[in-house]
């Protein structure tokens, strides 16, 4: 059987359903989809070579993902199997013949797409094709346009309550989510294992590292990386040859963290992280790392201590260790501190570093690497690098047990509601110092700067702030995919809860009860008599109209004796200029008509026939 002009909807859909995973499959399917494209537009019976040809290409695109011994891992398996339906539907499309192949494949593309994508995009996208695929399934059974789209509103309107209440009712399962195939354009890079203390510029990015939501504003906002306790020539780099342990900790914050690929396995969790996430583990140090990098983004739950007591397994050798021939003017200066215990001690350092007067810049002058220490007091210009790392070289010369600790730091200024936006440009260096009574305190001496020079830095890229336009997007983005993209059990759970309470009882029921009422309105509002067409106005009359006669003529078996004057001011008023005149003059004569009605032929009192007066007059 030959396509009919319905099989085209077909065609749309099977397109639209595919376009997403055309990006996924190798470069010798997507030549091959062109081919296809172009054979079939120019209606060309070419489908022993769609066939063959196609064929051809996923052997090659494919032959050296497989061997004889193990079976092709899962995602290769899926793209094979969308290859294969690709070239079957290209190859039975071009004899425009029905088949199990075309009929099916708008809805095998469409779960194939949403396998591999598993984002807010495809979120969109998947709402606009089950959108597509209703409409084009109601314009299939009414034939007409515009009665389609009137109905397929309505019953998108009518279904939007209902997908909601089985959305947040329906139970979920504790299934581990495949997010398959979705990447970032965007990898953090120059994030490692070490610091080098540099005289080069830093050059600001505004790329998103993370994105968070808290439970509570949080005391402060910095977020470990990584622990770097050995100083090796001008470079920190780990050593680690000891453990901390968590004695005390209280004020706990749970928080939703999304952080995007950076191509190693650092997590970023919140000073102090409690616990390891999913696929990951907690360091000795308690910083977090995945068990392998991080090639696309994670979502995960975790919890941090606010306030805490980390103390070490034993002072090692390491934490003590600085060059005693090196920063000699340093070393001088520092003999002059008298302290009782190590509390007066970092209380005078962080003074001296205060009366020091030195400046934050992301521009530091050259300098002579072998004496930063002297150097950065000397030139007194550095960025957080050099002020973590004089800090903590600064400490082990007053015999303080020191480390320097790489990750990035946010302002609470920065906090909308309780999300927060972390940026590349938010890197930052801290120390962390051991004190007998306290164990491991936090020092930041970037807070110690004079001044923030920030016009030094010509490099500065113009996107390191984000907009409060662009922030509020992110933020509503951020939400859409926590509580539909990633809504589980958990998070029915929270919301029972939160249902628990009067007051956003009373704010849910109010939103649910508004939405109704908009919905309720638009359907009533669709129901409305429109003005009508010309064909439902025809459509009446042909009921009962005989094979071969027309409208007009139709009219005139009635013996209506104002019919040719009402059939000429219609057509004026419908196809040429009018004037409010003769539509005036049209309802003038529809109401003279209803009073001839006792004097005209029996027909005239038909139902069918008041019935398109009344349409007629309906119009106007």
């Amino acid at each position: 059987m030959k396509y009919s002009k319905h099989w085209l909807y077909i065609d749309i859909l099977n397109l639209f359903a595919f376009l997403p995973l055309l990006f996924i499959l190798p470069i010798f399917m997507q030549i091959y989809f062109a081919i296809a494209l172009f054979v079939i537009l120019d209606n060309k019976r070419w489908h022993k070579l769609l066939l063959f040809g196609g064929m051809a290409m996923v052997v090659i695109s494919f032959i050296s993902s497989f061997n004889f011994i193990e079976a092709p891992k899962f995602i290769t398996f899926i793209k094979l199997l969308v290859s294969l339906l690709l070239v079957a539907v290209a190859s039975q499309r071009v004899l425009e013949e029905k088949n199990i192949y075309i009929s099916l494949a708008p809805y095998l593309f469409f779960g194939f797409s949403i396998i591999f994508f598993q984002n807010l995009y495809m979120l969109f996208y998947a709402i606009f094709l089950i959108a597509l695929f209703l409409f084009f399934r109601l314009l299939f059974i009414i034939g007409d346009f515009n009665i389609a789209i009137v109905k397929f509103v309505k019953f998108f309107l009518v279904s939007i309550p209902i997908v909601i209440i089985l959305f947040l009712l329906f139970p979920r399962f504790h299934a581990k989510s495949p997010n398959i195939g979705f990447k970032s354009n965007y990898v953090l890079s120059g994030f490692g294992d070490s610091l080098i203390v540099s005289d080069k510029s830093v050059i600001s990015s505004g790329n998103i590292v993370m994105e968070l939501e808290f439970n509570k504003v949080p005391k402060e906002l910095y977020f470990r990386g990584v622990v770097l306790d050995k100083y090796v020539g001008n470079r920190w780099i780990r050593e680690n040859d000891y453990k901390d342990i968590i004695t005390k900790g209280s004020n706990i914050i749970t928080y939703t963290l999304k952080q995007y690929p950076t191509n190693n396995r650092y997590i970023f969790g919140l000073d102090m992280p409690i616990k390891a996430p999913k696929n990951g583990y907690l360091t000795r140090h308690y910083t977090l790392l995945s068990k392998k990098p991080l090639k696309e983004i994670v979502n995960l739950k975790l919890s941090s201590y606010q306030n805490y007591k980390l103390q070490t397994s034993r002072i090692s050798k390491t934490l003590l260790e600085y060059y005693k021939d090196k920063n000699l003017n340093t070393q001088k200066l520092l003999k002059k501190i008298k302290a009782k215990d190590d509390e007066e001690k970092l209380n005078a350092l962080k003074e001296l570093f205060i009366t020091q007067k030195i400046a934050y810049t992301k521009n530091p002058p050259k300098f002579d690497k072998k004496n930063s220490v002297d150097e950065f007091f000397r030139l007194k210009r550095g960025y957080c690098v050099h002020f973590a790392s004089a800090f903590a070289i600064s400490a082990r010369m007053l015999g303080l047990p020191s480390r320097v600790v790489s990750g990035f730091v946010s302002s609470k200024s920065e906090l909308l509601n309780n999300y927060l936006v972390v940026k590349e440009s938010d890197a930052h260096a801290w120390t962390e110092i051991y004190l007998k009574k306290r164990g491991w305190v936090r020092v930041d001496p970037t807070k110690f700067a004079y001044k923030n020079i920030s016009d030094t830095n010509i490099n500065q890229s113009s996107q390191e702030q984000i907009s409060p336009f662009k922030l509020y997007t992110m933020y509503l983005r951020f939400k859409i995919e926590q509580w539909v993209l990633y809504y589980d059990s958990y998070k029915q759970e929270k919301l029972k809860k939160l249902l628990e309470k009067k007051d956003f009882l009373i704010k849910f029921i109010s939103i649910f009860a508004l939405l109704l009422i908009i919905i309720i309105a638009s359907i009533v509002w669709l129901k409305q008599e429109k003005i009508p067409k010309e064909d439902k106005i025809i459509e009446i009359l042909l009921q009962d109209k005989p094979n071969g006669i027309t409208t007009y003529n139709y009219l005139k078996s009635f013996n209506i004796s104002k019919v040719d004057e009402i059939n000429n001011l219609y057509h004026k008023i419908k196809y040429y200029k009018s004037t409010k005149k003769d539509i005036k003059e049209l309802k003038k004569l529809i109401k003279s008509l209803k009073k001839d009605k006792k004097n005209s032929s029996s027909r005239v009192i038909n139902p069918k026939i008041k019935n398109f007066f009344k349409s007629v007059e309906a119009q106007f």
